[in-house]
């Protein structure tokens, strides 16, 4: 089974309008347990658009194109593409970033409780590769 086969779940809102510090620390850990998705992400729309080209083709369950600031990998995924264990992750992240933990059956990790900017999200995604050693 390829990512083109999984199901998908796009809820837009408006940052302005919605609770983000809510959104992030009660509702999207909700998502994740009801849903048990390999890979879940709130992020900015424009950085879809920015990320197209590089992420056409590509098979989401072995690969990502970017960190999110607030995003969730279960044990397969962190093992298919960081080769590291959600455990391990969690050390190497830790005190480098908002909040870290084991969650579920893999990680959650949480940049901030307010949105990022487009340039944000791209210093954050870099950082975080940085210290998993992974690059595209």
């Amino acid at each position: 089974m390829t990512h083109l086969n999984d199901d998908r779940v796009y809820i837009e809102f408006d940052s302005k309008k919605v609770d983000y510090t809510y959104l992030v620390k009660k509702i999207f850990p909700e998502y994740i347990l009801h849903f048990c998705p390999y890979s879940s992400e709130i992020y900015c729309e424009s950085l879809i658009f920015k990320d197209f080209e590089k992420s056409r083709n590509k098979n989401k369950r072995k690969s990502i194109d970017r960190v999110y600031p607030v995003c969730f990998y279960d044990e397969k995924f962190c093992k298919d593409v960081f080769n590291k264990s959600p455990k391990k992750i969690v050390s190497l992240l830790n005190g480098e970033v908002f909040n870290v933990e084991l969650f579920g059956n893999g990680i959650k990790i949480i940049a901030g409780l307010t949105p990022f900017s487009i340039s944000e999200s791209e210093e954050f995604d870099k950082k975080v590769r940085s210290i998993l050693s992974y690059y595209i």
